[in-house]
């Protein structure tokens, strides 16, 4: 749980083994270890923890005063890749975490989606309307970058994940997430592709006449810290977690090559 590693280990017990134990004890007695720190665990989700003052929650998005979305992938930066995305094809983005939203670290997500904020000097023609045409799928590569303060940013593996949504239904996986724990950052490696619903068609062609004219945001709900909410060398983020490289967190130079089957 970044960044309270150092916290939570605190507060879990250290298992010792005896080194007499035969091979059936000591299957029986790491089990037993085992589900002690599991019901440790449980109880710190259950209960009122002495880190949870500084943990917010709330809405990641541009329609909000008071919030600011996850990232945003502008069009006079990223033209060319929200052109791809608005024709239907595969688009492969980094959310660099360093770049994301400003004044809250350690962000993750529990509810993730993709809008489209129009940017055009008329007035908006209503975007999104005809993105509830589509459905979108969107994969989180699995290596989430989290910020600290003063700019440091930790990495942390984790699988692929898979996200299917329309206007009116989504996929088990995006409800689980939405449903458990906010663990997954929301900075680090997307592709996203839109595609026609099932039985319904729908041109591409008016999504790709607002090309030069909306900006890609990643919405949605989400947990984080103020920036100046606790002293973070307190707590040994060195020690749990692994520093990100500063060239990792930028683009990879390999991803024009990741080949995502969608």
């Amino acid at each position: 749980m970044f960044p309270f590693a150092a916290t939570l280990a605190s507060d879990l017990p250290h298992p010792k083994f005896s080194d007499s134990l035969n091979k059936t004890e000591l299957v029986t007695e790491t089990i037993q270890k085992t589900n002690l720190i599991v019901d440790k665990l449980n109880l710190y989700k259950s209960t009122v923890h002495n880190i949870d003052h500084h943990i917010l929650k709330g809405p990641f998005t541009s329609s909000v005063y008071s919030s600011v979305p996850f990232y945003a992938w502008t069009d006079n930066k990223y033209q060319k890749s929200i052109k791809s995305f608005l024709s239907g094809e595969p688009v492969t983005l980094m959310a660099h975490a360093e770049e994301g939203a400003p004044g809250r670290v350690c962000v993750k997500f529990t509810d993730i989606k993709l809008f489209l904020q129009w940017t055009g000097s008329e007035d908006d023609p209503g975007v999104m309307r005809e993105m509830e045409y589509f459905q979108v799928r969107m994969i989180h590569h699995g290596r989430s970058y989290y910020m600290a303060a003063e700019k440091e940013v930790y990495v942390v593996e984790g699988n692929k994940l898979d996200f299917v949504y329309t206007n009116s239904s989504s996929s088990l996986s995006l409800l689980k997430v939405s449903l458990g724990d906010s663990i997954l950052s929301p900075y680090g490696m997307w592709t996203f592709r839109i595609t026609n619903i099932p039985g319904k068609l729908r041109s591409f062609d008016i999504l790709k006449s607002y090309t030069g004219k909306v900006n890609l945001l990643l919405e949605g709900t989400g947990t984080y810290l103020n920036e100046d909410s606790l002293d973070f060398k307190t707590l040994q983020l060195d020690k749990y977690y692994k520093r990100a490289d500063p060239y990792s967190t930028g683009m990879d130079p390999m991803q024009d090559k990741i080949q995502v089957r969608l």
